[in-house]
């Protein structure tokens, strides 16, 4: 998903705010390609996402010192971080879903225990690492959907 009209607007002006306009190339090159578009590095470019735009803020934000856009210093930092852990945490429900629709609830939170210990089945309460573990594991189950059996650990004992 490319960024929004108003995204690179807020970046345009961060830029500008943070001193750092004729730099932002520079922030660019480091998005992995994902701003690469037409031949050149752009904000437009359709590669680029919601993660990338609050990566490119916290950016401007850390060598400006101070906040931008009316954000108080540290929002965008703050910003970055939380996405990574609300992407995740998405992604999560929705392979938890999936993999109760198949084989039930309780199946899916004996994976999920199977990964990360102790799980009361509340997603919320998991770190970014234990939700990258339980993400794992999900998909795993997923991708061995052939397998029938009721239990994780029966699913073990039949591999």
């Amino acid at each position: 998903m490319a960024w929004s009209k108003p995204q690179r607007k807020r970046a345009a002006q961060a830029a500008r705010e943070a001193g750092r306009f004729d730099d932002r190339e520079l922030l660019f090159r480091q998005l992995s390609g994902r701003a690469f578009h037409a031949g050149r590095l752009t904000s437009t470019a359709p590669g680029l996402t919601n993660a990338d735009f609050e990566w490119f803020m916290a950016q401007l934000e850390l060598s400006a010192g101070h906040g931008l856009c009316g954000q108080g210093y540290g929002y965008w930092q703050r910003a970055a971080q939380e996405g990574g852990w609300k992407r995740l945490h998405f992604r999560a429900s929705d392979l938890a879903e999936r993999v109760a629709k198949g084989r039930g609830k309780a199946y899916a939170v004996g994976v999920a225990e199977q990964a990360v210990g102790p799980f009361n089945g509340d997603l919320d309460n998991l770190d970014e690492a234990q939700l990258r573990r339980v993400i794992d594991a999900l998909s795993n189950v997923l991708r061995r959907g052939h397998e029938t059996a009721s239990t994780p650990k029966a699913a073990e004992a039949a591999a």
